[in-house]
């Protein structure tokens, strides 16, 4: 039950930066897909999607 004590330990803050960071995976994906659309800035996609998963990956591993 760690994943329900990680949850209950999540703020409103970190699910939405959650979210952003799937957001920004999905384009990265979308890129490949795609070869036209999204081509400039696929690598930077990759880093904001990291970028924003830090710290609600921090929280949860810390209450493992």
């Amino acid at each position: 039950m760690w994943f329900a004590k990680t949850i209950k330990n999540l703020k409103l803050i970190d699910l939405s930066l959650i979210k952003l960071s799937v957001f920004f995976f999905a384009f990265f994906v979308a890129s490949y897909i795609d070869n036209n659309a999204l081509i400039g800035g696929r690598w930077i996609w990759l880093a904001l999607g990291i970028i924003f998963v830090i710290k609600p990956l921090n929280i949860a591993m810390k209450h493992m």
